[in-house]
């Protein structure tokens, strides 16, 4: 079985079942806020499994090398990369800055084989095009609704309007919105590129709780410097979110992030990045199912070409 692949995909589909929550709440805390705290809680649930399996809540014997390249894989994707992304979203838009960000996976592919001797067959590469276009088909559809959260930029930290959704990349995007959305899809990568190596050494559990205490503590420290902590802890609790967050971050941050821990593990990066690139497909039947928003025509076929390359990456 293609564990690596499965772990991706699963995180994928864990992350778009949370994903109607975390807007919800990033609407009324802001997304920085309610990614600040999502990270944090999972720092402690795996600090609580960590006890339970070890008795201590963090990895015994992991090298000091392997703890610092897992920190710094941490800061680059969980801290800079979707703190990037994030001012992406305000920019350029939800969709367009997903769009722009799809591109991780290609970078991913590129830096495994510039860097880590990762090789893809034929049949690796044109599964990847194929989800990828399956993807960009569905992240650049054109919407008013927007449910699952790709369609709008969610609220902007500081109270500006969000600008217009106009759909594909064109005149009204910004080059600052475009740099941020591709800043945030290079700190992926990165992220991944840099924790492969040690998971060939750590645990994927204690692994991932390094990764995810480093990601946190940059997030803490962006908020910190930003004088947003006590602001955005006053609108999480005012905002009557706390149960919803912690709830949903049992699922997505937690069990998600240790999926895609896991993944990056066990199957080539650039595979793995495009698998966990899914999340906007299996969103399509979520806000169909849950809040009676059924896709587009073009939205559908994106789906199915997405699933096709999806089936491809598993089949190969």
């Amino acid at each position: 079985m293609p564990v690596g692949e499965l772990a991706a995909l699963g995180a994928a589909i864990i992350w778009a079942s949370t994903a109607i929550v975390f807007t919800s709440a990033g609407r009324i805390a802001t997304p920085t806020a309610t990614n600040t705290f999502k990270t944090v809680a999972a720092v402690f649930l795996f600090g609580a499994v960590l006890i339970a399996r070890d008795g201590v809540p963090w990895g015994r014997g992991v090298a000091p090398f392997d703890v610092a390249l897992l920190a710094v894989s941490g800061l680059f994707g969980l801290s800079i990369g979707d703190s990037l992304l994030f001012r992406g979203f305000i920019t350029l838009g939800t969709r367009r800055a997903m769009l722009v960000f799809s591109l991780n996976p290609v970078i991913g592919a590129l830096g495994g084989f510039l860097f880590l001797g990762e090789r893809l067959s034929a049949t690796g590469i044109a599964g990847m095009a194929i989800a990828l276009s399956g993807i960009a088909l569905v992240v650049g559809e054109k919407r008013r609704a927007a449910p699952d959260g790709l369609t709008h930029p969610p609220v902007p930290d500081h109270g500006a309007p969000p600008p217009a959704e106009k759909g594909f990349i064109g005149r009204h995007a910004t080059a600052a919105g475009v740099l941020f959305s591709l800043g945030g899809a290079a700190g992926q990568a990165i992220g991944a590129l840099l924790a492969k190596p040690s998971l060939a050494r750590v645990d994927t559990l204690a692994a991932t709780q390094i990764r995810a205490t480093a990601g946190a503590l940059g997030l803490l420290l962006f908020a910190l410097l930003g004088g947003q902590l006590a602001h955005w802890t006053r609108l999480i609790v005012r905002g009557r979110i706390l149960l919803r967050l912690c709830i949903a971050s049992l699922f997505g941050p937690f069990l998600g992030l240790f999926l895609m821990v896991l993944s990056i593990d066990r199957a080539p990066t650039g595979i793995a990045l495009t698998l966990l690139s899914t999340t906007p497909i299996w969103l399509l039947p979520l806000g169909a199912w849950f809040q009676k928003d059924r896709p587009t025509r073009r939205e559908g076929i994106g789906a199915v070409i997405a699933l096709a390359g999806t089936a491809l990456l598993l089949l190969r």
